[in-house]
């Protein structure tokens, strides 16, 4: 991925509902309408009672997730905000910064369908959402797309085009390096017990995760067999499936792309 992918959860006690959400129509496009980067963004929700957050904020340097994924956000309005995940972008000053937002957001999109098996039917702007289940009045992210000459739509099709290509989920993601460390911790805590195939696995999966980060890749083991490569990609699941950190999750999602395409299972 372009932008890296970070996490730094709002902690205002006032802006999380701490509730989980139990499931997910659409994926929404915010925008700001302020200049401020993401981490400016972040300062905001967390000092001060603002009665709103978001998931994820993206600028032209990172994406950062600023709440778990999967609980409710206050972001659409009281009934969209039970079934939705917001991703705000911060507005560009510039063409070149919006390029690389556009491009970063473009493969976040694509990422989140592909984990939901969606296509882009799941993509509404906040406007979209106004209109199609009211508790809002905003109409983001029209006027600033239209300031560079894009539309929804646009953004719509070039998610389109991603999935299109078929790549796997995480193909293409970054990985922060503590997220790295993280995922591989947890992973390697299983493996005292694996045989040496599967161990060959493991490590496969690790090194996927050290080259996503771009951190020493340790020694190589080899090519894992097709069974072995499906035991730990159901084990990496698991782990997924454990850990909040939206960050440790692309990193096993890179892990279990890696060991699918070494061994030609499906993704």
């Amino acid at each position: 991925m372009s932008l890296p992918v970070n996490t730094a959860y709002i902690t205002h006690p006032a802006n999380r509902s701490n509730r989980k959400r139990t499931e997910t129509r659409y994926l929404v496009l915010h925008e700001t309408v302020s200049n401020a980067d993401a981490r400016r963004q972040l300062n905001y929700f967390n000092t001060g009672d603002r009665g709103a957050n978001c998931h994820v904020f993206i600028d032209w340097k990172e994406v950062l997730v600023t709440l778990p994924l999967d609980e409710v956000g206050w972001h659409v309005g009281p009934k969209a905000n039970a079934f939705t995940e917001g991703v705000e972008l911060c507005r560009a000053a510039n063409a070149a910064d919006f390029k690389k937002q556009w491009d970063g957001a473009v493969e976040w999109f694509t990422y989140r369908c592909q984990v939901y098996g969606r296509g882009t039917d799941m993509i509404l702007s906040h406007h979209e959402v106004g209109k199609k289940f009211g508790g809002t009045d905003h109409t983001d992210p029209d006027e600033y797309f239209a300031m560079f000459g894009k539309t929804v739509n646009d953004f719509r099709n070039a998610v389109a085009a991603e999935l299109a290509k078929n790549t796997a989920p995480a193909a293409s993601l970054k990985i922060a390096p503590d997220a790295a460390r993280e995922a591989i911790l947890q992973m390697q805590s299983l493996t005292r017990t694996a045989d040496k195939d599967a161990r060959i696995a493991y490590n496969y999966a690790a090194n996927a995760a050290r080259k996503g980060a771009q951190i020493t890749v340790e020694q190589v083991l080899g090519v894992p067999q097709r069974e072995d490569a499906e035991r730990v990609c159901d084990i990496l699941g698991d782990l997924w499936h454990l850990t909040d950190r939206a960050d440790v999750r692309v990193a096993y999602s890179v892990m279990a792309d890696a060991l699918r395409d070494a061994t030609g299972l499906p993704h």
